[in-house]
């Protein structure tokens, strides 16, 4: 198996030269607006991956490849920089809710939580409370200063998150997902209200379904986390805390660069904590006895589903199996999202 993974990386190494010799020509230039694609470098795993943009050759990202296998990455490249999304395939399979069995196909989650760099970059503005300014300012871990455009984006409401997705699949050349018409935005236009279906054998980026974002939180773990049920061990995992005493978590009153924390052993970070995050189900309930296979949710409702905690949320609002309600046209400092891929 070893010499096979080896075989493998052997052939990636090979495609990464030849695509920087045949595309860049040396300097990198990228077209105004253009977005390329990225080809994943080595595939093993005990080594690092190379992202590299097809049309030049700057390196958007080294990292370790985790090592339950391979990695599923792309990336795109815009006049103000490049930016890598990582999408992490999430294999078949199936989990336990409420003594309930779900089943799943395999789809791709993005590695981390969409950024505030990538969404100005597809978007065009910025809708973050913790946008860097005065009294916002990124953290320092262990001590380095955090890079304030790799904090999560918030401040999004459901249907910003859904028109994001749209965009960067048009952007990167895929069939977007949702149609989206009746669009009614606030005075700093964000989505307030607008009507949104979804054609589910459509290519495009798209929120996860609940029992999707559940089940690549656990990551095959039946625990209260992804990592056990061992509180203490969340400081390791997560960005929490509580506004309600603030003493509560190690979040500092603030979110964070993402990825900072260990990742899930499928290789998704911040799946607890940091920002709470959008998924595409009405509030319902979960899971619905009738519906176990591939589940999409409620019909109509008037609430979003959020997964995941935040920075400003206690503990045991990070759990795998807990859920809150969003309004679809509310947005705070604490919701953010998450990309999926069929």
């Amino acid at each position: 198996m070893k010499n096979k993974f080896r075989f493998y990386g052997i052939i990636a190494i090979f495609a990464v030269i030849g695509l920087v010799l045949v595309a860049c020509g040396g300097d990198c230039t990228h077209d105004n607006g253009a977005w390329h694609t990225t080809n994943a470098g080595t595939c093993t795993l005990s080594g690092t991956r190379e992202l590299r943009c097809t049309k030049c050759s700057d390196v958007l990202e080294k990292s370790p490849i985790p090592a339950t296998g391979h990695n599923y990455s792309i990336g795109i490249c815009t006049i103000a920089g490049c930016y890598s999304i990582q999408m992490m395939p999430i294999s078949a399979g199936n989990f336990v809710r409420d003594g309930h069995t779900i089943t799943l196909s395999a789809f791709k989650m993005s590695r981390f939580q969409v950024t505030q760099e990538l969404y100005e970059a597809v978007i065009g503005n910025n809708p973050s409370w913790f946008h860097g300014g005065s009294g916002r300012e990124p953290d320092t871990t262990n001590g380095v200063l955090e890079i304030q455009g790799r904090r999560p984006v918030e401040r999004v409401t459901w249907f910003d998150a859904v028109y994001f997705c749209n965009k960067l699949s048009e952007r990167a050349g895929l069939t977007p997902v949702y149609t989206i018409t009746n669009i009614v935005r606030g005075t700093d236009q964000q989505i307030t209200s607008a009507t949104v279906t979804a054609n589910w054998n459509n290519n495009g980026y798209r929120l996860p379904t609940e029992a999707q974002w559940e089940y690549a939180c656990r990551a095959g773990s039946t625990a209260l986390w992804h990592f056990g049920d061992n509180q203490a061990d969340l400081l390791n995992h997560a960005w929490f805390g509580n506004m309600q005493t603030g003493i509560d978590g190690n979040a500092n009153g603030r979110t964070h660069q993402v990825g900072l924390k260990t990742a899930n052993v499928w290789g998704l970070h911040d799946m607890h904590g940091n920002v709470w995050e959008w998924v595409w189900d009405w509030w319902g309930t979960f899971p619905n006895p009738s519906d176990l296979d591939n589940p999409r949710g409620a019909v109509s409702g008037t609430g979003r589903v959020n997964r995941g905690g935040s920075w400003g949320d206690s503990a045991s609002s990070s759990q795998s199996a807990f859920r809150f309600i969003g309004v679809p046209g509310y947005r705070d400092f604490i919701f953010g999202f998450r990309l999926a891929l069929p």
